[in-house]
């Protein structure tokens, strides 16, 4: 559905080396991806949030992304989810799902 409308996806986890191409071949809809193995910083390191905007938009290799398109974060945890990303000022809505459950975006 979000693809249809032209949202650009990707997907950021702390996740160890080994389980990196699982990930892929469960989330072949995603256009990138940012794995702390690869990044060098899990969440909720700010670097890792700052990684996946540039992968999805790699115009230029500025570290300040304040120009950076609207970025969404879905996640379950306040601390890593929402807290990292907004120390590096990258996310201006957030949906935590507290209940550990996914819903429908209809």
């Amino acid at each position: 559905m979000l693809r249809e409308r032209g949202v650009a996806l990707g997907i950021s986890s702390n996740l160890a080396k080994p389980y990196g191409a699982a990930v892929e071949q469960l989330f072949p809809s995603m256009n990138t991806h940012a794995f702390s193995f690869e990044i060098g910083a899990a969440k909720p390191d700010p670097r890792i949030y700052q990684a996946l905007p540039e992968r999805l938009d790699p115009r230029s290799g500025r570290t300040a992304r304040t120009d950076a398109p609207e970025v969404c974060i879905v996640g379950d945890l306040a601390r890593c989810d929402r807290d990292g990303a907004r120390a590096r000022a990258l996310v201006t809505p957030t949906a935590l799902n507290q209940a550990r459950r996914c819903s429908p975006l209809s």
